[in-house]
């Protein structure tokens, strides 16, 4: 996990040359169209065995049902834009991205002229955690613009999510916020270009490298951090069965009050690049 890369300098950092195998990626789903009275009803159901445990427990990935501009279930997040995310051999995407699958009330309003609108009610897929910003209340508010074209597409997202902790020593809570945009431009029939670029405070799990907030229980307060994420891509089709990519990511935790007091020890730049 890139944030908790051990600093140049550091005792940690002196381990080094670590190499693993797994077959944890593996997936198995099932996906159906049923034909009713309103439409065709989508529905999915797909698992893996990556979970966060490393024991390789049978893990969902999407559950959901999709009828006319209804969604509902668990399913990759409105604030991603996979159309103007480059694949990458990393599992979870590239560094500065969003990666993420919750479940959700989801409604499209689809336009010919003027893109889909898209709106959200979402809440994290695993609950238990009380620090940092794993406690929300309230559903996260997602909304997204998109509108695809000859050339490619663009789109703009935005979410409102609470970053929150309560415990026996500690009660404070406070709203984060991010907003993203992106898309692809179609070079050529074989060459496409990606970008996307986010930015927010307290976006906690909507950003892929996020630092989280932190509280202070003597305070009775939480920090949340300023992340700013950007990734830039080209994808290349070979062949109708093969295609490549070549991708650049970079995450930096921009300064203000969570670095001065929550968290001096933070990585403030994380980059990647596959």
């Amino acid at each position: 996990y890139q944030p908790t890369i051990a600093l140049t300098g550091s005792p940690e950092a002196a381990r080094r040359g670590e190499s693993y195998m797994f077959t944890k990626a593996s997936r198995l789903g099932v996906e159906a169209f049923t034909p009713t009275k309103l439409g065709s009803l989508t529905t999915k159901v797909e698992a893996d065995f990556y979970n966060t445990t490393g024991s390789g427990i049978f893990r969902l990935r999407h559950a959901y049902g999709q009828l006319g501009s209804w969604l509902v279930g668990q399913t990759w997040s409105t604030f991603m834009d996979l159309d103007s995310t480059p694949e990458t051999v990393d599992f979870n995407g590239p560094t500065g991205n969003t990666s993420l699958r919750q479940p959700q009330i989801r409604y499209t309003y689809v336009t010919p002229s003027a893109g889909n609108f898209i709106a959200a009610l979402e809440m994290k897929a695993n609950g238990g955690a009380t620090s940092g910003d794993e406690m929300t209340r309230p559903p996260d508010l997602v909304l997204r613009w998109e509108k695809a074209a000859e050339w490619g597409h663009v789109a703009l997202r935005g979410v409102t999510t609470e970053n929150g902790i309560k415990s026996e020593d500690t009660t404070g809570s406070k709203r984060g916020y991010g907003v993203g945009l992106g898309g692809h431009y179609v070079l050529t029939d074989t060459t496409s270009l990606l970008a996307s670029t986010s930015y927010g405070k307290g976006m906690g799990r909507f950003f892929n490298e996020s630092v989280g907030g932190v509280a202070d229980s003597a305070e009775n307060k939480v920090y949340l951090p300023k992340e700013l994420g950007v990734v830039v891509g080209v994808q290349q089709k070979f062949s109708d069965t093969l295609r490549g990519s070549v991708t650049y990511g970079q995450q930096r935790t921009l300064g203000g009050e969570y670095i001065t007091v929550a968290s001096a020890d933070a990585n403030r730049s994380v980059k990647s690049g596959t």
